[in-house]
């Protein structure tokens, strides 16, 4: 399966506008609101989905500079972090670089924790979505 088979969800999104000198903005929120809705598949049990943050002025840029950013709590990230814990887990079960670790003080429970909380946080990823 492709990552271009796979339904990603978003679970939440926020659109931050800065240097909105003219008040502009909320004008736009609606149907900005409504592009992420139908672009990022958000989740049916968040009520609002999209938060919106607005500023009058924008610390990064000059007078007139104004910019838009979004940021998305999306599920994409789910396939490349299972990969990276099966491939961690093939390694560390193998003994690969093990003894750089165990040099610095790390063990082997500090190792079976990380995994659990990588796990779980996958798991609850995918409960979240359902």
């Amino acid at each position: 399966m492709s990552d271009f088979d796979i339904c990603y969800s978003s679970l939440a999104n926020v659109v931050i506008a800065r240097g909105d000198t003219h008040g502009t903005f909320p004008d736009y929120m609606k149907q900005i609101e409504d592009k992420v809705k139908s672009t990022y598949n958000c989740v049916s049990w968040n009520p609002y989905p999209v938060d919106f943050w607005t500023g009058k002025f924008n610390p990064a840029g000059g007078k007139d500079a104004s910019s838009v950013t979004m940021a998305a709590n999306y599920t994409n990230f789910l396939s490349p972090v299972e990969y990276m814990v099966s491939q961690s887990k093939l390694m560390y079960n193998a003994g690969a670089y093990l003894h750089w670790y165990w040099k610095y003080g790390c063990s082997r429970d500090d190792f079976d924790q990380a995994f659990e909380s990588v796990s779980d946080i996958v798991t609850n990823y995918k409960e979240a979505v359902r």
